[in-house]
C-alpha cells in the first residue's frame, strides 16, 4: 500500500520545473513590492 502510495505520487520533470517557475516568480513579485513599498 505505501508502495503503491509512493509511486502515484512521484512527481514528473514537468511538474518540478513549473513548480520551480512559479516559484522564482513569486520571489521576483515579492522584490518587486518590497522595493516600491520602500
Amino acid at each position: 500500500e505505501i508502495e503503491s502510495n509512493h509511486n502515484r505520487h512521484r512527481w514528473t520533470v514537468e511538474e518540478c520545473r513549473a513548480i520551480k517557475v512559479e516559484y522564482q516568480q513569486k520571489l521576483k513579485d515579492l522584490r518587486n513590492s518590497r522595493s516600491e513599498a520602500a
